[in-house]
């Protein structure tokens, strides 16, 4: 009869009348805006009672926007950059409103998987005895200044610590793009490029794509490169250390073997 009924396992109606109306708007709204998610818990937001884009998916669209030139709802042809390719997933040649945003949202959960990763190689290479927490000189520096009673660092612990702290220096990295960029035009060029709170470095040399000026992305992406660098670095010196101290802690032999049947350990990566 073209109602929208909502019929229970029993064959009857379920609800009440304005239960009804309220999902034939529902109904409606899908049929007439159909590139809109309707239901709040889908990763890539919505637009139903109570939900509202998410400030990413906002910034999806704007970017989605700025990329469709001719305005026809599409992205295909020249629009269509090398790292959203993937993003057409009917294979029509074009990228509609909703690939795009689906797009992005698995590129965000493939970084965060990533990022999780390494965080969790980072902590089993800290983590020296094998247990599964961080005891001791085994706990980070950085880790033991913000939380000073710690002994024991569990993985999960230790990947809170590192998002949190990575959130934070993001934070910082943004606003003193914003600062710097005195003209307010997104981007630093000419005198903008210094930075005297990065000390030697300065924002040009965060110029990808050297045509003589940095955008936002582009100094996020410097900084934190900067900083997983050093994290690095860090890392490398403490497992030094800790090879150090293993060697430091072999016992003598004491009764060494012959010249001619000493074997040679090779150092790590030689054959």
């Amino acid at each position: 009869n073209g109602d929208n009924d909502l019929v229970g396992r029993d064959g009857k109606l379920v609800g009440s009348p304005k239960d009804k109306a309220a999902v034939d708007k529902f109904i409606e709204q899908w049929r007439t805006k159909p590139e809109e998610n309707l239901f709040g818990n889908d990763p890539i937001g919505g637009t139903g009672p109570g939900t509202g884009d998410t400030a990413q998916v906002k910034a999806d669209k704007k970017r989605f926007a700025q990329l469709d030139l001719n305005e026809d709802n599409l992205l295909d042809g020249k629009e269509i950059l090398k790292k959203h390719a993937g993003y057409d997933l009917n294979k029509d040649g074009s990228i509609d409103l909703m690939e795009f945003l689906k797009g992005r949202d698995g590129d965000r959960k493939a970084r965060q998987q990533q990022r999780d990763g390494a965080l969790e190689a980072e902590f089993k290479a800290r983590d020296v005895t094998g247990n599964g927490t961080l005891t001791g000189t085994e706990i980070p520096a950085d880790f033991k200044a913000a939380n000073p009673n710690a002994t024991r660092v569990t993985l999960k612990e230790y990947k809170a610590f590192r998002q949190k702290q990575e959130a934070a220096a993001r934070a910082d990295d943004k606003a003193a793009f914003k600062r710097e960029d005195l003209n307010q035009d997104a981007v630093l060029d000419g005198k903008e490029l210094f930075w005297p709170g990065l000390g030697t470095t300065n924002w040009a040399s965060f110029d990808a794509n050297k045509d003589g000026e940095v955008s936002e992305q582009e100094a996020l992406r410097g900084r934190a490169e900067q900083r997983a660098a050093a994290r690095r670095a860090e890392m490398a010196a403490y497992l030094k250390r800790i090879e150090e101290r293993r060697g430091a802690a072999a016992p003598a032999p004491a009764d060494p073997a012959p010249a001619a049947q000493v074997e040679v350990d090779q150092p790590a990566g030689q054959a």
